[in-house]
């Protein structure tokens, strides 16, 4: 019995770990810690992720995420949040940290993660616990935008009944639009508005500034970076923007960032309108 037993031993498959040796053994580790994570074999997902950690090179923020959701699944509760605060201080905008923040903490942190998420969030029940969570410490009103050579977009919700303006200020002057609320919007409810908004950009070799306001307060200004550089024909550039004004569509039509909007799906049909800027704030 013995020497079968033996016998069965040597015989045994040795399962290869050499693929968790080596350069790309960071990798390797954490792909076995998602696919853990997916099969809710959380005991398992902790062990790679924290193999992981302690390996070269320095973990990003998504490691610590990896480690704090197999903790959380498996009630080591301090140890998830833990985590989650060193993923944000490696990178403070980290999208996954800061959603699992919000839902799981239990303090201020929870008010630093959903002003994170306003600017960065595109689920609209993420962005709705996110509101939620700045009304509850007094906020009023809030707003997202994305920066593109031809236009700038995005929304803002607000709580009183004032109106909502975007401006967009460049050499030759300021644009200004009045916004209406729309009760179809995706973050829109009995006692919040909300809209989304398109400002077409005229060329131009300086920066330009985007204002929103919501009555005499200030909801978010942004610098954006020239679209047109010095060597273009800048007379040229201006007669074609000035040509094709005619075509500007209602911004209501339009939803940046938002999952499950009508205006996503014309927005992929149609050629893009130019791409993003990477120089604004």
């Amino acid at each position: 019995m013995g020497e079968r037993s033996a016998g069965s031993d040597h015989h045994r498959k040795i399962p290869d770990v050499s693929f968790l040796v080596g350069p790309h053994a960071h990798i390797a580790l954490e792909r076995l810690a998602a696919e853990a994570l997916t099969t809710q074999e959380f005991a398992t997902a902790l062990k790679y992720a924290d193999r992981r950690i302690r390996v070269s090179p320095p973990p990003a923020a998504h490691c610590f995420v990896l480690r704090a959701e197999a903790a959380w699944r498996l009630g080591l509760n301090e140890a998830a949040l833990s985590d989650l605060a060193r993923a944000l201080l490696v990178d403070p905008y980290d999208v996954g940290a800061n959603r699992r923040m919000l839902a799981w903490a239990v303090d201020e942190r929870r008010l630093a993660a959903a002003a994170q998420l306003i600017r960065r969030e595109g689920n609209p029940a993420i962005l709705r616990a996110a509101i939620a969570e700045l009304r509850r410490a007094g906020g009023r009103h809030w707003a997202a935008c994305s920066v593109f050579d031809n236009h700038v977009t995005g929304w803002v919700a607000w709580t009183n009944a004032l109106s909502v303006e975007v401006s967009l200020a460049t050499e030759d002057g300021t644009l200004t639009s009045i916004l209406e609320s729309n009760p179809f919007h995706p973050l829109a409810s009995a006692d919040v508005q909300a809209t989304t908004f398109l400002v077409r950009r005229p060329p131009s070799t300086t920066a330009q500034i985007v204002t929103l306001r919501c009555g005499e307060d200030v909801v978010q200004v942004r610098r954006v970076a020239p679209n047109l550089t010095s060597t273009m024909n800048l007379r040229a550039a201006r007669e074609f923007f000035h040509q094709n004004r005619t075509e500007r569509r209602p911004a209501d039509r339009y939803c940046p960032r938002l999952w499950g909007c009508a205006g996503n799906d014309r927005m992929l049909r149609e050629p893009r309108q130019g791409k993003a800027s990477t120089k604004d704030w």
